[in-house]
């Protein structure tokens, strides 16, 4: 009996996804290339199944266009990668090749602006013959599709639409680029939490659902890792210096031990998924201590969270939706020196 196989459908989400056309860019402009040497420029070497399917997810959003059997950077690619201008341009662009994907045009259709729960988009898959885990990939990438739209949407405020704009399903969007002002919390839904800490300069507040998913609940933790190196930026740690950062831990002058930095890790932990192929966070900072002690830093140290956000944005792993970081082709044709990783972080602390 043969497999079941579910329906095409992109493989990263848009943003993953322009970083890797981010990349092709900086090296090929706008040239037509062939795609065994595209390729090279995303980590891989040969063309198999995993360059395959980065090729046709990139072919799919439209950020790259075939050209005989060559292919080339788009000229939306070139906008959102180029673009900085806040007229609007680069918001059109993005959505544009967030629902060029003729799945992400049909979900569209169905569900518009507001999506259902995540329940209903799972069934609603599932009957169009899509596996369970497939589904579940496709709600995450088109949701950070959605998250990302609507935020680049709401860096301008256009008067009006072009007649051009008004056929596109992503058109729609349009009109939610000035979003509703934010209910005070006592006119939110009783399913949402809210916790206040009073400090001296003032209240930090934080809401979340009543319930999560232990996805979700990795995903907030993940997040507000990244909400404290924001914060430590505004950190009055010396006379007329502002700011607390990993240069300020290194000097030993505010810890007992210096801290790692997300570059150091990565190599060791690729080369780590290299042999292990899957691993659980706890399995992997477990591996990680060893290599902590010896450098003398601290043990519970966030840039091990960091160095893994980072290796799955790069492509190298798989977030986990089993509890399970998973290696992939990429990443185990990918030979990370501490430099290369140093880039990488530069690249994405700018996020």
């Amino acid at each position: 009996m043969a497999k079941q196989r579910s329906p095409r459908y992109p493989s990263l989400s848009l943003a993953e996804a322009i970083d890797k056309a981010r990349r092709i860019y900086s090296v090929e402009h706008t040239h037509a290339a062939p795609r065994e040497v595209v390729i090279r420029h995303v980590g891989y070497t040969t063309l198999n199944g995993a360059s395959l399917t980065l090729l046709g997810t990139l072919l799919r959003y439209g950020l790259l266009e075939a050209d005989d059997d060559k292919v080339r950077i788009s000229d939306d690619a070139v906008t959102v990668i180029e673009h900085g201008g806040d007229d609007g341009i680069r918001a059109e662009a993005l959505k544009r090749l967030a629902f060029e994907p003729e799945l992400f045009k049909e979900l569209y259709q169905q569900f518009g602006d507001h999506l259902p729960s995540e329940a209903n988009l799972r069934h609603w898959l599932i009957k169009r013959g899509f596996l369970p885990k497939a589904a579940d990939e496709v709600i995450r990438v088109y949701r950070e599709n959605m998250e990302l739209v609507a935020a680049e949407g709401e860096g301008y405020d256009d008067e009006e639409e072009t007649p051009s704009m008004a056929s596109q399903p992503a058109a729609a969007i349009a009109a939610q680029r000035n979003p509703p002002k934010q209910p005070a919390i006592s006119e939110l839904a009783t399913d949402v939490r809210q916790d206040v800490f009073s400090l001296a300069e003032g209240p930090v507040t934080i809401q979340w659902p009543a319930s999560i998913s232990a996805d979700s609940f990795q995903d907030v933790g993940d997040w507000l890792d990244i909400v404290k190196r924001k914060i430590g930026r505004s950190v009055q740690t010396k006379p007329g210096r502002v700011g607390f950062g990993p240069d300020d831990l290194a000097d030993g002058d505010y810890t007992g031990r210096r801290t790692a930095r997300a570059h150091e890790l990565m190599p060791f932990i690729l080369e780590l998924l290299k042999t292990k192929r899957e691993m659980s966070r706890g399995e992997i900072l477990e591996h990680v201590k060893p290599f902590l002690d010896s450098r003398h830093y601290e043990e519970r140290d966030p840039a091990v969270d960091f160095a893994l956000r980072y290796l799955v944005r790069y492509g190298c792993l798989i977030k986990p939706r089993a509890g399970l970081y998973t290696i992939t082709e990429s990443g185990l044709e990918c030979s990370m020196s501490e430099a290369q990783a140093r880039e990488i972080e530069a690249e994405y602390e700018k996020d």
